[in-house]
């Protein structure tokens, strides 16, 4: 991708300092920093995965997620009542 963007002369135009840069920038050569956290118990297959904690968090989240467009799409219906019988 990078020798493809770099090939083409693509150069994106930033409207904010916070944006990335596009095009040909030393952006395009970062580096991921890999983290190993060692204090875990490891299993036979060396997943460390704790499964019933990363499902229960799936389940929070996904409780969270229905109460909340639930909420909204309260929120909004009340407001269009109210929009529609200001009329």
């Amino acid at each position: 991708m990078k020798s493809l963007i770099q090939s083409r002369g693509i150069k994106g135009k930033k409207t904010r300092n916070k944006h990335l840069d596009i095009g040909i920038s030393s952006d395009l050569d970062f580096q991921p920093t890999l983290y190993t956290i060692n204090n875990t118990s490891m299993r036979e297959d060396g997943n460390n995965v704790d499964i019933d904690n990363e499902m229960t968090k799936q389940a929070q989240n996904t409780i969270t997620y229905y109460y909340l467009t639930e909420k909204t799409s309260q929120e909004l219906k009340r407001l269009k009542n109210v929009i529609n019988e200001g009329r």
